[in-house]
C-alpha cells in the first residue's frame, strides 16, 4: 500500500511539474508583456534543468522535445515508473490486500472518442483502406524515441558550450583568423572600428521541428532527422546599430566559428562539425554535428544536430522599425528579424498543437507531400506557418473579412485537406495573409510588406514575413501541385500512393518540358546592382526564374530554375498549359501605346515586330516559326524557341538542351528517291475523306453505302510514321529497302436488306460481288485509282470473313475496306449456342469465326473512334503513342504487343495522370509511360482505362472509370487469376468500359516472359533517363538500343530486300540509295527484286515470322522489330532443351540427349542446330546469316 501511494505522489509530482512547465496560451502569446517580462524566461521555464538525481538507472531515459508532454528541451532524467494500470483495492487499510485489474468486458461500449473516429471514417475518407494507409504512413514518419547516445550528446554539448571561456574583443580580421573554423562569410573592411568578442551563451535549447514533434526525414545535403538545437548569444555582444553594414552577421559568424573550432577540438564530444547556410543565406548560418567514426558513443547515422544562433528579446536587435523591410530590405530583415523569434515562434506553436491535437499529424502530412514533390519551403518550415495560419486564424485586410479558420477540433485529415486547399486556391503575391496577431505584439506596418515583397505571409508577432525568401515562381509551383492534389483527394478511387507515397521530384515526369542551361562563368561572378539576394548564384535565379515566367505568359502554368551553389548548370523544368503551348503569336501593346510598346520591344528585341492582323489591330508582336500545318512535334515546341530566345537576348546564354528536343530523331526517316517524308496525318486523312465521299455517293450498287468507319492507326494519329504516298508508275524506281506501302483499314456498312442469305459462305460470296461492283464504281469516281479485291492468307476458316477490298488512290495512299454484315453475328452466335445439333469441331470453328468479326466490325472501330477522342482532347497525345510503338519495336517486342494495347497505355497516362497534370509533351508522355511500365505490378493489378467516358469530355483532364465497370473488371481479373495463379492465359491485363475483361487485344500475349522483359526493360529505360536528364549525359537513341546479348541466336535479315527498313532506327543508308545512273534518264526495275508491281501492306520480314511462329513456335520465342528492322532474336524454350522419353510425333526436331532419368529409356532433346538450319533455309534469300550466341 505504501509502495502504492509512493507511485501515486510520483505521478501527481510529475503531473504538477508538467502543470507547471507548459506554458498557457495566456501567458506566451505575447512578444514582450506590458511589465517587461522577457518571453525568453517564459521560455526557458520550459526548459528542465538536468536533474541530479542518478539513482535510476533506467534504460528508457530520453531528452524528450519541445512538443513532448513532459516539457520542452532537455528534460530531467527522469525513469519510467512502468505502464499505468488502473488498480481496485480489495479490503481496507492495513488488510492484505491485493490489486485486482479492471476487466472492461469483451463488448465494451465504444467511447466517445471512437464514436467520432468511426464518423469521420465513413464521411472524410474514401474507404477504411484508404484511413489505415495515412495512419500507417504517420506511424512509421513519426519522429523516432530520442536514443540514448543522443541524450548523452545533448547534455554534453550543452555543458560544453556553456563552459566555453570568453574571447576578449579583437579586431575583424584577427579574431578570424584566431577562431580556428572558417567560416563561409565575406570579410569586413580592414578599416573598422568595432571588434569581434565571444562569451558563452546564454543558454542552449531543443528548437525546431524536434521540439515541436513535427519533423519528417530530409532528403539532399543533411538527409535523415534534424534535431535543432538553438545557442542564445549574449545580449552584451551586441549594440543597437549592428544592423548596419552587416556588423551583425558579422559578428553572428564569428560566434558560430568559435564554437565550431571548439567542438571540433573536443574528443570528448566525439561530432564533426560542418557549415550550414540555410536557404543558401550567408545571413543565415548554423552548423550541422555529425558524430565522428572514432566517437565511443556515436548518433545514429540518420540523425544530426543541426546548430542555430539565436538572440534574446533584450538583445539590442529585437525586432523594431528600425528593422524594417521597407527600411532595409526583405532578406536582410529577415535575416535580422529571424534569430529573435525563434523561441516565440516555438512557444505560441506548441500552444497551438495543444490546443488543436491534429496540429502535429497534419503538419507532418502536408511536409510527407511537399518531400515528395520537392517543395522545400514546404518542407523545412512552411507547413507549420500554413496550418497556424488556417488554424490560429487571420488578421482582416483591407475592408475585407479574414479566412475562417479551421475548427480546432478537426482531425488531421481535414486540417491536411483544408492546407492543400489553402495552397491551391491562394496566391500569395496578389492576397498578402496576416497571421492572428498574438497579445501584446508590435507589428510593422503592413505597407512595409505589401511595398517590399512579391509574396506575403507575416508571422503571429506581425514583424516576419516567413515568405520573404521565397521567390514567385517557387510559389506558383506550389500552388500548382496542390491544385493537382486537390484533384486527386476529390476522386472517388484511393489516391494514397499519388498523394503521400510516391517520388514526384524527378524533372523528366514531373515537368512537360526539362532542360540544361549551362550558365556563362560571368553570369555566376556578378549579381544584379542593388540585389538582396542571398548569393550571385540565388541573384542569377531569381533574374532568371523571372525573365523566364514573363516571357512564356499563360504558356506556362508553373516554372522550376534549379541552380545548386557550387554548379555552373541550372537545370529547367515548365508546367505547360495545353491551350496555349502552340500559340504562334504574342501580342503586345497596340502601336498608339509608345511608352508599352518601347518596354515590349526592349524585352523581346530583335523579335519583336509591328504587325497588322485581319481584324485591323495593329500592335507589337512577336511570331514563332513552327509552320502553320505542322503536327504537335513541332508546335509543341514553340515555348523551346521563346526560352532559347529570351536567354540569349537577356543573359547571353545559349547552350540550352531540351529533352524533348532530343527525340526528334527517334521518328526521323532518311531521304529516299520517289518516297516524300510527310511531317503530319493530314494528307492521308485528305485522302480518306475523298474516299469516303466517293464511297458514299455511289449508285450503280443494289444497296446505298450506309457508313464508313475507319479502324487503322493510321488514320487515328497513332501509327510510327505518317504513311508517306507512293506513284504506282514510278514505283519500280524505288528502292527495295522502302517499297512498303502502309495500307489503312476501313469498313464498309451498307443499308439493310431482306434478300441478304441465311448462309455464310453465301454470305462471304454476297460480299465478293459487292466488293467487285465497288471497286468499279470506285475507280470511276476517282481517277488513277487502282483496286482489287483480294482474300486473306491462309484461310483456314470458310465461316470467316476473309474478303477485302484494296484500293491505292491517284494520291499513292492505300486502303483496305471489308463489308460489315450484322447478320453474320447472328448466324454464328446459334451455331456457337447449338450443342445438340453441331460437332464440337464446328462450333469451334464458329466461335473462331464470331471471334474475328467482333474484332473487325466491333471492337476496331469502336477502339478507333475513343482514341481519335482522346487524341483530340490531349494534342501531345499521338506524338507520345508514336514514341512508345517505336521504343517497344525498338526492343524487339512488336510480335507480342498489339499496337492497340500500346495505345491504352498510353492513354492511361492521359486519362489517369495520377499525381500530375496530363502531358503536354511527347517526351514527357514517354517517360511516365515507361514509369507506369516500370511500376505496373500487372501480376496482382490490372490497368483500368477510361477510354469509352473520354468521350463525354468537353477538355482535357482527369476521366473516372466508372464505379460499376470497375467493380466488373477487379471481379473478372481475380476470377482470372484464380483459374490461372501462372499466367498462361493472360498477364497484362487492360481492361477498359467495353472491355470489362482486358481480352479484346491480348490473345495471349504478351506472355509471362514477355512480361517480365518489358518490366525490366522499361525500368532500366527510366533509370538511363532520369539520370541522363539531371547530368547532361542523356542519349535518347541509347534508350532505343536493345541488348542483344540476352537472346539464344539471331536470325540476321539481309536489309536491301526489307521493304520496311526506311523505317529502321539505325537504317544502312547504302540499300536506300537511288539506283539512277544518270540524272536525265529514269532508272530501271531490273535491279529490284521486287520488281514494279505495287504489293500493298508486304513485309517480308513479317511474313518470315509468321511462317516461323507457325512452324517453330513451340520450340522457340521469336522476337522482332517490325519498324524495318534487320533482326530476329530467338529464345529456345528450355522445357525442350531437358531430356525426355522419345516417342513418335514429339512435335519438335529432336535428338539423343544424355540429359534426363536414362532409366526411362533413350531420351532425346531439341535439335537447335537442326532447327537453325531450316530456318536458314526457309529464308534463303531473305536471312543473311543465323548467329548462335549461346549453346
Amino acid at each position: 500500500m505504501a509502495g502504492t501511494k509512493r507511485k501515486a505522489t510520483s505521478q501527481a509530482q510529475k503531473s504538477s511539474k508538467r502543470a507547471a512547465r507548459s506554458p498557457s496560451s495566456s501567458e506566451n502569446e505575447a512578444f514582450q508583456s506590458d511589465d517587461g517580462e522577457d518571453l525568453l524566461a517564459r521560455a526557458q521555464s520550459m526548459m528542465d534543468d538536468i536533474d541530479g538525481d542518478n539513482d535510476d538507472d533506467s534504460e528508457d531515459d530520453e531528452i524528450e522535445a519541445a512538443s513532448d508532454e513532459e516539457g520542452k528541451g532537455f528534460e530531467d532524467l527522469e525513469a519510467d515508473g512502468g505502464e499505468d494500470e488502473d488498480v481496485e483495492m480489495d479490503g481496507g487499510e492495513g488488510s492484505d490486500a491485493r490489486p485486482r485489474r479492471k476487466h472492461q468486458g469483451l463488448y465494451k461500449a465504444p467511447t466517445m472518442e471512437e464514436v467520432q473516429a468511426l464518423k469521420e471514417t465513413g464521411e472524410l475518407f474514401k474507404s477504411n483502406v484508404f484511413k489505415m494507409q495515412i495512419d500507417a504512413l504517420l506511424e512509421q514518419t513519426a519522429p523516432p524515441p530520442p536514443p540514448p547516445a543522443l541524450a548523452s550528446a545533448l547534455h554534453s554539448l550543452r555543458a560544453h558550450l556553456l563552459a566555453l571561456p570568453t574571447v576578449k574583443p579583437l579586431p575583424p580580421a584577427t579574431a578570424r583568423k584566431k577562431a580556428g573554423f572558417a567560416f563561409p562569410y565575406p570579410d569586413p573592411p580592414k578599416d573598422v572600428q568595432w571588434k569581434l568578442a565571444f562569451d558563452n551563451p546564454k543558454d542552449v535549447q531543443v528548437v525546431g521541428s524536434w521540439a515541436l514533434r513535427t519533423g519528417v526525414k530530409k532528403k539532399g545535403e543533411a538527409k535523415g532527422w534534424e534535431v535543432g538545437v538553438g545557442v542564445v548569444m549574449p545580449e552584451e555582444l551586441f549594440q543597437e546599430k549592428d544592423y548596419q553594414n552587416d556588423r551583425f552577421f558579422q559578428k553572428q559568424a564569428y560566434y558560430l566559428s568559435v564554437i565550431a573550432a571548439s567542438i571540433n577540438k573536443s574528443k570528448a564530444l566525439g561530432l564533426s562539425v560542418s557549415a550550414h547556410l540555410r536557404n543558401d543565406d550567408a545571413r543565415l548560418p548554423s552548423l550541422l554535428l555529425t558524430s565522428r567514426k572514432d566517437s565511443a558513443n556515436p548518433l545514429p547515422s540518420s540523425l544530426h544536430i543541426h546548430l542555430l544562433p539565436l538572440l534574446s528579446t533584450h538583445s539590442p536587435l529585437r525586432p523594431t522599425q528600425k528593422l524594417s523591410p521597407a527600411r532595409l530590405s526583405p532578406l536582410t530583415s529577415h535575416a535580422l528579424i529571424l534569430p529573435s523569434l525563434i523561441l516565440p515562434h516555438l512557444v505560441h506553436l506548441h500552444a497551438l498543437a495543444e490546443s488543436s491535437p491534429a496540429f502535429r499529424e497534419a503538419v507532418r502530412l502536408v511536409k510527407i507531400w511537399a518531400t515528395q514533390r520537392g517543395l522545400p519551403w514546404i518542407a523545412e518550415e512552411g507547413a507549420e506557418w500554413v496550418i497556424c495560419a488556417l488554424v490560429g486564424g487571420e488578421e482582416p485586410v483591407g475592408n475585407g473579412k479574414p479566412r475562417g479558420r479551421l475548427g480546432r477540433g478537426l482531425s488531421y485529415y481535414q486540417v491536411f485537406r483544408g492546407a492543400i486547399d489553402f495552397l491551391a486556391k491562394h496566391d500569395f503575391t496578389a492576397e498578402p495573409v496576416f497571421m492572428k496577431l498574438i497579445p501584446c505584439s508590435r507589428p510593422l506596418p503592413r505597407e512595409d510588406f505589401t511595398s517590399t515583397s512579391s509574396g506575403v505571409l507575416v508571422d503571429p508577432t506581425g514583424t516576419l514575413n516567413v515568405v520573404a525568401h521565397v521567390i514567385p515562381e517557387d510559389l506558383e509551383l506550389i500552388r500548382h501541385e496542390a491544385a493537382v492534389t486537390l484533384k486527386l483527394l476529390d476522386d472517388t478511387q484511393d489516391r494514397f500512393d499519388d498523394t503521400l507515397l510516391r517520388n514526384l521530384r524527378e524533372p523528366t515526369v514531373k515537368f512537360d518540358l526539362t532542360a540544361r542551361v549551362d550558365i556563362p562563368s560571368f553570369l555566376l561572378s556578378q549579381s544584379s546592382e542593388g540585389s538582396d539576394a542571398a548569393s550571385s548564384h540565388s541573384d542569377l535565379r531569381i533574374r532568371l526564374s523571372s525573365v523566364l515566367r514573363r516571357a512564356l505568359g499563360n504558356r506556362a502554368r508553373a516554372i522550376s530554375l534549379t541552380l545548386p551553389r557550387d554548379s555552373t548548370t541550372a537545370v529547367l523544368g515548365i508546367v505547360l498549359d495545353p491551350a496555349h503551348t502552340a500559340r504562334l503569336v504574342d501580342h503586345g501593346p497596340p502601336a498608339e501605346d509608345k511608352e508599352g510598346g518601347e518596354v515590349f520591344r526592349k524585352f523581346w528585341g530583335a523579335k519583336s515586330e509591328l504587325r497588322r492582323f485581319k481584324d485591323g489591330r495593329i500592335t507589337e508582336s512577336v511570331v514563332w516559326d513552327a509552320g502553320l500545318t505542322a503536327g504537335w512535334e513541332s508546335r509543341g515546341l514553340v515555348p523551346v524557341h521563346v526560352v532559347r530566345w529570351i536567354l540569349r537576348q537577356h543573359f547571353g546564354i545559349a547552350d540550352v538542351e531540351f529533352v524533348a528536343e532530343d527525340f526528334a530523331g527517334v521518328l526521323a526517316r532518311p531521304s529516299v528517291q520517289g518516297v516524300p517524308r510527310q511531317a503530319d496525318f493530314s494528307a492521308a486523312l485528305r485522302a480518306y475523306d475523298e474516299l469516303q465521299k466517293a464511297l458514299r455517293d455511289m449508285e450503280g450498287l443494289p444497296l446505298s453505302v450506309l457508313n464508313v468507319s475507319p479502324a487503322s492507326p493510321l488514320l487515328r494519329y497513332t501509327s510510327a510514321f505518317p504513311p508517306s504516298p507512293v506513284d504506282p508508275s514510278a514505283f519500280g524506281t524505288i528502292p527495295d529497302a522502302a517499297k512498303y506501302i502502309p495500307v489503312a483499314d476501313i469498313v464498309l456498312q451498307f443499308e439493310s436488306s431482306g434478300r441478304w442469305p441465311d448462309d455464310l459462305l453465301a454470305i462471304q460470296r454476297m460480299k465478293l460481288a459487292f466488293l467487285e461492283a465497288t471497286a468499279r464504281q470506285v475507280m470511276d469516281a476517282l481517277p488513277g485509282t487502282r483496286a482489287q479485291v483480294v482474300l486473306d492468307w491462309p484461310v483456314s476458316n470458310e465461316m470467316a470473313d476473309r474478303c477485302a477490298l484494296e484500293l491505292v488512290t491517284g494520291d499513292g495512299y492505300a486502303f483496305r475496306a471489308r463489308i460489315h454484315h450484322d447478320r453474320e453475328r447472328v448466324l454464328l452466335e446459334r451455331i456457337i449456342a447449338d450443342k445438340k445439333n453441331q460437332l464440337e469441331s464446328h462450333r469451334k470453328q464458329a466461335q473462331l469465326a464470331h471471334d474475328i468479326h467482333l474484332t473487325s466490325f466491333n471492337r476496331r472501330p469502336r477502339h478507333h473512334a475513343a482514341i481519335a477522342t482522346v487524341h483530340h482532347l490531349y494534342p501531345s497525345f499521338s506524338h507520345t503513342v508514336r514514341l512508345v510503338q517505336r521504343w517497344f519495336a525498338a526492343h524487339l517486342l512488336s510480335p507480342h504487343v498489339a499496337p492497340e494495347l500500346v495505345e491504352l497505355l498510353v492513354a492511361y497516362v492521359y486519362l489517369d495522370p495520377g499525381a500530375f497534370q496530363p502531358p503536354v509533351s511527347g517526351a514527357t508522355g514517354f517517360a511516365r509511360t515507361v514509369l507506369l511500365l516500370a511500376r505496373w505490378k500487372w501480376r496482382t493489378e490490372p490497368l483500368l482505362v477510361p477510354l469509352f467516358s473520354a468521350a463525354a469530355q468537353e477538355e482535357a483532364g482527369r476521366v473516372a472509370f466508372p464505379l460499376d465497370k470497375r467493380e466488373r473488371a477487379e471481379k473478372a481479373f481475380e476470377k482470372l487469376r484464380s483459374a490461372d495463379p501462372a499466367m498462361n492465359q493472360a498477364t497484362m491485363v487492360i481492361a477498359t468500359e467495353a472491355d470489362t475483361a482486358g481480352r479484346w487485344w491480348a490473345g495471349g500475349k504478351p506472355s509471362r516472359l514477355v512480361a517480365a522483359r518489358i518490366t525490366q526493360l522499361a525500368r532500366a529505360t527510366y533509370a538511363a533517363l532520369e539520370s541522363g536528364a539531371v547530368d547532361g549525359s542523356l542519349d535518347v537513341m541509347s534508350l532505343y538500343k536493345t541488348p542483344l546479348t540476352d537472346y539464344d541466336f539471331l536470325i540476321n535479315l539481309n536489309p536491301a530486300v526489307l521493304t520496311r527498313h526506311v523505317d529502321a532506327l539505325f537504317a544502312d543508308e547504302s540499300v536506300l540509295a537511288s539506283k539512277t545512273v544518270f540524272k536525265n534518264l529514269p532508272a530501271s526495275a531490273e535491279n529490284s527484286v521486287y520488281g514494279d508491281e505495287v504489293r500493298v501492306d508486304f513485309d517480308p520480314a513479317s511474313e518470315l515470322l509468321r511462317d516461323l511462329e507457325r512452324i517453330h513456335g513451340d520450340s522457340a520465342v521469336f522476337f522482332h522489330d517490325r519498324l524495318g528492322g534487320a533482326v530476329i532474336a530467338g529464345l529456345w524454350n528450355p522445357a525442350l532443351r531437358e531430356g525426355r522419353r522419345w516417342k513418335v510425333n514429339l512435335g519438335f526436331s529432336s535428338m539423343p540427349s544424355n540429359k534426363g532419368d536414362q532409366e526411362l529409356g533413350a531420351t532425346v532433346e531439341l535439335n537447335t542446330g537442326a532447327v537453325l538450319n531450316e530456318i536458314e533455309r526457309m529464308g534463303e534469300g531473305l536471312v543473311a546469316g543465323v548467329e548462335r550466341l549461346k549453346q
